[in-house]
């Protein structure tokens, strides 16, 4: 049982660099399950912009610190980062600072930093991009990531991959801890009947659906080009493709359609969904796949299984380690591998039914609650090492 300072013990976040998608659903559910009285800290100080103070929740023990837009003036932006909102922090006499984008701005106050970013530290897959200003930009991320993680007083990792990815990269040893994220409960639907494939037509096809960016490491072109050899063998299958796009890797995709699937018999592009507008996507569909290459924690995976879907799924990254037994996997970059999963799957009601069973229950345990819990407890215990040390 974790023994708390009985001293009043504040601790500092900074969000400035959190905007959108996973990294501001995370910080929500954070705050939405904290307790001053359970976690340690009486006051939480955290800095962010209009924009992120705005959807977080309004609490006594929540200050809300604003940070100067400046959006025109990028070194003003980082300007104020870099030295102010340390002064803020000290200032407000931070016991702790937590850095859940990754990267350290303090010196003076003890740091709990995140692994988010996988690409930065995966060369491979930072090829895909070419010499461009993204490789430029991952490749900057690793040394600023690298250098925040040597100077960090402990290290939040959202799977076993990324931590034995990175830590071998650390000249010295770390607090640490593995903590995955939670899955929001409006994803959770039971597994529905699963029907024979003799069920599905060319017209009304059986459908695979894949939420994602269209990106490099995505490969979402090959899983058009697996959907038209099963079609060409006589199978009813259809693909959904639903995300944002990086727009060279777009290109490939568009370029991959268009040769295979012209008039648009088979394979849809939805485009970018509102994450509070995915949930009828992934009801909706018969089957999910994600291939995926590259990830820390794929969100999207476990939203898939808490929906109760049949999965495939790339056998790379931390991918096996999320979906386990419950899903059958391929080579992402070998469209043979991607046809033969893909037709295991939908030959099999018996396999969809037990898969799709399996992969709910293995959801059950990703619950925001655990997420806030098992965090302000690592954050709590490195601030009483820290104030230990201090007092020594």
């Amino acid at each position: 049982m974790l023994e708390f300072n009985q001293n009043f013990l504040i601790l500092g976040i900074d969000a400035s660099n959190i905007r959108s998608g996973g990294g501001l659903t995370h910080l929500i559910e954070l705050l939405n399950n904290y307790n001053p009285e359970t976690y340690g800290f009486n006051q939480i100080i955290l800095c962010a912009y209009k924009g992120t103070l705005d959807q977080l929740p309004n609490q006594s023990w929540l200050v809300k610190i604003l940070i100067p837009s400046n959006e025109k003036n990028l070194l003003k932006r980082i300007a104020w980062q870099r030295f102010k909102m340390i002064k803020v922090f000290n200032y407000e006499k931070c016991d702790l600072i937590f850095s859940p984008g990754g990267i350290i701005n303090s010196l003076k106050i003890p740091v709990v930093t995140m692994s988010r970013n996988m690409l930065p530290f995966e060369w491979k897959e930072l090829k895909r991009f070419g010499i461009s200003f993204k490789t430029i930009r991952y490749m900057i991320l690793y040394f600023v990531q690298m250098k925040s993680f040597q100077m960090t007083n402990g290290i939040v990792f959202l799977s076993e991959y990324a931590k034995n990815k990175i830590l071998p990269h650390l000249k010295s040893n770390k607090n640490y801890t593995i903590i995955r994220h939670g899955i929001n409960k409006r994803f959770f639907s039971r597994p529905r009947t699963q029907f024979a494939l003799d069920h599905y037509t060319f017209n009304k096809p059986f459908c695979f659906t894949y939420i994602s960016i269209i990106n490099f490491y995505k490969h979402q072109w090959n899983v058009v080009s697996a959907i038209h050899r099963l079609r060409r063998d006589g199978i009813p299958i259809s693909l959904k493709i639903i995300g944002p796009k990086y727009a060279p890797a777009f290109k490939k995709l568009k370029k991959t359609i268009k040769n295979l699937d012209p008039n648009n018999q088979f394979i849809e592009y939805v485009g970018e969904v509102p994450y509070t507008k995915l949930v009828p996507f992934y009801h909706d569909a018969d089957a999910f796949i994600f291939a995926s290459s590259c990830e820390n924690l794929p969100n999207i995976l476990l939203e898939a299984m808490a929906s109760g879907l049949p999965i495939i799924s790339s056998d790379r990254g931390p991918m096996p380690e999320v979906l386990k037994d419950a899903g059958l996997y391929f080579d992402p970059e070998n469209i043979e591998s991607i046809v033969q999963s893909m037709k295991e799957l939908v030959s099999s009601t018996k396999l969809r039914t037990s898969k799709a069973l399996l992969a709910y229950d293995y959801s059950l345990e990703y619950t925001w609650e655990q997420c806030a819990s098992e965090t302000f407890l690592f954050l709590n215990k490195i601030a009483l090492q820290q104030s230990k040390q201090g007092s020594i």
